[in-house]
């Protein structure tokens, strides 16, 4: 009873946390593809990259915490567990990202090109895993 008690908690949190969530990560991507469709020139791309990385990780810091800090205060096997797993994924998931992104960029090697192409696939990697990050805890 006490670990259905505790992931009621969890998932009744992550869902009030992620109200907003839902619909902050969807504008900021609406706001990104609106950004990218009108821009002229690969600082015009840049510029809408830079925007919408620091609002898609801010966001993403923010539905994190939402979940780490209720598990941080739980001192039950489950919780420490959980909060275990989802560190490590996440550090994983960053050098992923991070290194995916820089092979991404290899259909414009020490182009101008390049960096748009490294910083976009950052961009809508970190808007996906805010997606999944709310789905595997309870944002639907």
């Amino acid at each position: 009873m006490k670990k259905l008690t505790y992931a009621l908690f969890v998932f009744a949190h992550a869902n009030f946390a992620f109200a907003e969530g839902s619909s902050k990560i969807d504008k900021i991507e609406n706001a990104y593809t609106s950004c990218m469709n009108n821009a002229t020139s690969t600082l015009g791309y840049k510029n809408c990259i830079g925007t919408a990385y620091d609002e898609a990780d801010a966001e993403l810091n923010k539905v994190y915490k939402s979940i780490t800090s209720p598990l941080k205060k739980q001192n039950d096997p489950d919780s420490v567990e959980i909060l275990k797993r989802l560190v490590e994924a996440q550090r994983a998931w960053i050098t992923f990202r991070d290194a995916n992104c820089k092979l991404a960029g290899i259909q414009m090697l020490n182009g101008s090109g390049e960096s748009p192409i490294v910083g976009g696939c950052i961009v809508t990697s970190t808007i996906s895993r805010v997606r999944e990050l709310q789905n595997l805890f309870g944002d639907q």
